[in-house]
């Protein structure tokens, strides 16, 4: 959780500093050499997105848990996790790493496919049926 909220502040952090350069631009006197190397540094950062496999993986598990509102921002179609707000999903770039859907009093069954560079998975106090053998095949540090 920390580790999202330090990204969503670099980002955050980073369209600020180019909105005001932005700005000062309309302002003042300005180097465009130095507004136009920040924005060779910014926009990649602002682009990034999402691996649509793992896009793919989490709205096949929406769908699968019947849509619950419990799970703010997630979409059976459409959207980015790591771009938007996903109720318990954390980002690292653009790969989805952890995913905690816990005490959501949620049912459903857990579908075969999972983001694959997920390490955090937490499930518990939920409704979930269905076997969870394939979960073996995940590069999982925390159950």
């Amino acid at each position: 959780m920390l580790v999202m909220r330090i990204v969503r502040f670099v980002r955050n952090f980073r369209l600020i500093c180019l909105l005001r350069l932005i700005s000062m631009m309309t302002c003042c006197r300005c180097s465009y050499f130095g507004v136009f190397a920040l924005l060779l540094f910014l926009v990649p950062q602002l682009s990034t997105h999402t691996d649509n496999l793992e896009v793919k993986a989490l709205q096949d598990l929406y769908s699968s848990f019947n849509s619950p509102p419990q799970l703010k921002g997630w979409k059976s179609s459409g959207g980015d996790p790591c771009q938007e707000s996903w109720t318990g999903v954390t980002c690292s770039g653009s790969s989805i790493i952890q995913m905690d859907v816990s005490n959501n009093n949620i049912y459903g069954e857990i579908p075969y496919s999972l983001p694959s560079n997920l390490t955090h998975l937490f499930l518990q106090h939920n409704e979930f049926t269905g076997s969870v053998i394939y979960l073996a095949g995940l590069q999982l540090t925390d159950l």
